[in-house]
């Protein structure tokens, strides 16, 4: 069973080139041919679940297409199919206070 509470229903892009660490991984090219493939590679980007259903994490396969009509503020408790089982419009602590989350953005 997933517990999920859906600020996103898409993944979250990392393009390689903005990564600090390519250009030290990569080094310095040593001719024409050399910078095109190191920005070939830093073309590339990877795509990580958002969403929590993948069952290819942290890699996004696409399962957030069945939380697009999600809405945010509720919490979704799904079983192990991608199934939502319920929804939850608050969540409580162990001794029933009301938690606040953070928003994705905040």
């Amino acid at each position: 069973m997933r517990f999920i509470r859906h600020d996103r229903n898409h993944p979250y892009v990392l393009k390689l080139k903005d990564l600090p660490f390519i250009q030290t991984l990569l080094g310095n090219p040593k001719d024409d041919a050399e910078k095109e493939k190191f920005e070939k590679i830093g073309s590339y980007s990877i795509y990580l679940c958002a969403c929590g259903l993948s069952k290819n994490k942290p890699f996004c396969d696409g399962h957030h297409a069945k939380t697009m009509q999600e809405k945010p503020e509720p919490a979704y408790i799904y079983d192990n199919d991608g199934n939502v089982v319920t929804t939850l419009e608050k969540l409580l602590d162990s001794s029933g206070k009301e938690l606040n989350l953070p928003k994705e953005y905040e």
